[in-house]
Formats: C-alpha cells, structure tokens, sequence
C-alpha cells in the first residue's frame, strides 16, 4: 500500500513539474491562469478591463545598499568579482534603506555596472513638479547654480521676441537671436529713472549713428577753479578715472597745467577753461599737439615743442594790447584717442 501511495505521489509530482515546463508561466495568488506575456502574474482574481484584480501588493525585499556602482550586500566577497554573474543580474529591483548620500531610500534597479534610483525625485533648486507628475522648470534657486553651456547657444523664445546668449562669443542679445556685438537689443530700451536729480556727477546715455550707446556728462556741468599760480600735473597725478577730470575750470589768471596721457580711455573727452582775473594772465598747457600746419590769429597764444608731436600752449597777454584778447574766453580741449587737441580760434 505505502509502495502505491509513493508512485501516486511521484506520478502527480512529475506532472506539476512537466505542466510548470511547459506553460513557463506562474500565477501567485489565485488558481487562475498567468494573463499571456507574463511570466509571473500575481493576482487575486481576473479582470479582464484592466480594473483592480487584488487586494494586496508586491512585497519586495529590503536591502542595505552600500555603494550605486556595486552589488553587496546581495553578492558575497567572492561573486563580486563575477562579471559575468552581475552582467547577468541586470534587471534586479530592490527597496533600498540606506539613506546615505548619494543613496536614497527608494526603489532601485540594476543595469549591468550600477544602481538606478527608480522612486519619484522631489524637485529643488528652480523646479517643481506639477499635478500630473511632471517636472517643470519654475521656482526658487535654493543654491549657486552653474549652467555649462558647452559653447552653444542659449535662447530663450516667446511670440513677442527672444532673449540670446551666445556662449561661445561672449555675446548678449535681446529681441533677437543673432547677437553680434556684446550687447545686441532689438526695439526700444526703456531706462526708468523715478526721481529726477540735478547731481552734476550723473552721465546721460546717448546713442550715434551706428546705434551704439555712450555715456555723456550731463547738462549741468561739473567745474571748479585752478588757482591763479597753482600747478596741476594729471601725468605725475594721474586721475582715478576719467571721470574725475570735470567738464569745465576757471582759471585764474595764471596755472600751469599738464594733460593726462592720451589714451582710448580718454576718447571723445573735453575739458573747457575760462580765463579770467586781471592782467599778466599766463596760462600754460603741457601736452597738446602740436599741428603740422598751424597759424594762430588770436593774439596772445603760442605753441611751442616739435610739430606733429606733443608741445606746450601758452596763453599770455604779454603786452597791454593783447589783454582782452586772452581774457574772458573758452578755451576747449579735447582728446582723440591719441592726442589732446585745442580749439586756438
């Protein structure tokens, strides 16, 4: 009898075993056949319009991750260095617990060299994530952010215009996307300026023919008075900037001045003198050019130095009949670039 019931069992027991082999497919949870495609299909019931078809959930094992690039704890020392074995471990899904950076406690799946974070990423850091779960750019900056553009253009677009940055030119343009210079605005600028101010140091912003902007001193210009006997060296004293050169002096009577160093900073710079005072006026200025061809109709100025080159302006009334003529009157100098030039009409 014990020698049937043993052949039953095998029997019943080969059976099972060929039925697994050949369907290749396991249903867990219910008696029910696995849905085609599945190999595993856990499930308490059928459903068939893709509804709720159990109660219950997937379980999946809880492991303490150690590093993203390797498989311990869930290989020993030794398999560790299987190559093959953890090639053919890709795929694998874990819960991982261990919260230490750069690991989270999430799901995480296997692909061949390293671990894959596979929960949902809250967003930070100028993005947030809208209702139907997608990550959107919007929001606040939580630290220093560097964007590397990798040499390639930035553009930003909208139906009323566009906003370029050119990485590899170190260009900037607004409105347009061909940014050829290194601010390049496309329609009107608008500049607010709330409080209307009289300071003497502000500079209004102009535009030239080429439509490139400069900053030009104010109507009210900034002056002040060179003492009659002073000396005023700007090569030996340069100023700090250009602008600490004002519009306009007074001269009285008698100074000795000397100009800053010619240079493109200086470009487009005039500096305007009034002479007054009583006679004997002697007004010397060092570092103007001296013209090639240069004939003066105004009594009482003279050059000295090399033509073409740098030479020396003085504006004396030598003589009682000259008095009038160097007194009283606007004498402009201005700089190229290259050289300080003086208007003697």
């Amino acid at each position: 009898m014990k020698k049937s019931i043993k052949i039953v069992f095998l029997a019943l027991l080969l059976c099972f075993s060929v039925a697994f082999t050949a369907t290749s497919q396991v249903t867990i949870g219910t008696l029910e056949i696995p849905s085609k495609g599945a190999l595993l299909d856990l499930k308490e019931r059928n459903v068939s319009n893709g509804g709720a078809n159990s109660d219950k959930g997937l379980l999946l094992p809880r492991v303490n991750l150690t590093n993203v690039s390797s498989l311990s704890p869930i290989l020993s020392v030794a398999d560790l260095s299987d190559a093959a074995l953890i090639s053919n471990l890709t795929g694998l899904i874990v819960y991982n617990v261990n919260a230490n950076a750069p690991l989270k406690k999430g799901l995480y799946s296997w692909d061949g060299t390293k671990w894959n974070f596979l929960s949902p990423v809250a967003a930070e850091n100028g993005l947030n994530v809208s209702s139907d779960a997608k990550v959107k750019l919007g929001g606040s900056l939580t630290e220093t952010t560097t964007v590397d553009l990798n040499n390639k253009d930035l553009v930003l677009s909208s139906t009323t215009g566009k906003l370029t940055l050119n990485s590899s030119a170190h260009k900037f343009g607004i409105g347009t996307s061909l940014a050829t210079d290194t601010l390049n605005i496309k329609g009107r600028l608008g500049i607010d300026v709330p409080v209307a101010s009289q300071d003497p140091m502000e500079q209004y912003l102009v535009v030239d023919n080429k439509g490139n902007i400069h900053s030009r001193s104010s109507t009210v210009s900034r002056m002040a008075t060179l003492a009659g006997g002073g000396t005023t060296n700007w090569v030996n004293n340069p100023p700090n900037s250009v602008s600490d050169i004002l519009d306009f002096y007074f001269i009285d009577k008698t100074h000795n001045l000397t100009l800053p160093t010619p240079s493109t900073a200086y470009a487009g710079k005039l500096i305007r003198f009034y002479i007054y005072g009583g006679t004997n006026t002697n007004f010397v200025i060092n570092g103007v050019n001296y013209p090639n061809t240069w004939t003066c109709s105004v009594p009482g100025f003279t050059y000295s130095g090399s033509q073409g080159g740098k030479g020396t302006l003085t504006i004396t009334d030598g003589a009682s009949a000259n008095i009038y003529s160097v007194r009283f009157r606007f004498i402009d100098i201005i700089c190229d670039g290259s050289s300080w030039w003086v208007n003697n009409q």
